[in-house]
């Protein structure tokens, strides 16, 4: 397999309360919120040139270190699906789904030797062949997307 990494797309950190962070991000690092698919916690994104900053409020019982997480953007999604698969390193449970986000990318959860969470990133879900991958769901076919999601983007914001 050739070099599948092409880029560190973002850094997702949790929040005790979604609002406070977004003031913080906002007001202290003067960051640009940007459009974010809606998912099943709330969440915020913030561009930072081309790559993004993801913020999501988790609940009270949740193991932080069990979510957070950095997304790595490949170039060989169904290379490294099969590869996570063959190792058992692709995630259980709550993140074990891969989906399709409203952007056409496509995203999955794999766990590293020392049990830190990774999102793996694929700009281009016709690369990625949906029949092979028996946990593939559209975002948008799952969780209802809200009106403040439309333009909601994975990469290239603030291209120049």
């Amino acid at each position: 397999m050739s070099h599948p990494v092409v880029a560190v797309n973002h850094v997702s950190v949790p929040a005790r309360e979604l609002g406070e962070s977004v003031r913080f991000y906002e007001n202290f690092l003067h960051l640009e919120q940007v459009p974010s698919p809606t998912f099943a916690v709330p969440t915020a994104w913030f561009s930072i040139g081309d790559r993004t900053l993801h913020v999501y409020e988790y609940g009270a019982t949740t193991d932080v270190r069990q979510i957070h997480h950095f997304a790595l953007e490949v170039s060989d999604f169904m290379g490294l699906y099969d590869h996570a698969t063959n190792l058992g390193i692709k995630e259980k449970g709550f993140l074990s789904t891969i989906y399709e986000l409203p952007d056409g990318g496509v995203q999955m959860y794999v766990r590293d030797p020392a049990d830190n969470l990774i999102e793996l990133v694929c700009r281009d879900r016709s690369t990625v062949d949906r029949g092979r991958i028996p946990e593939y769901k559209v975002l948008a076919d799952t969780i209802s997307q809200e009106p403040a999601s439309e333009g909601a983007r994975m990469f290239n914001y603030h291209v120049q």
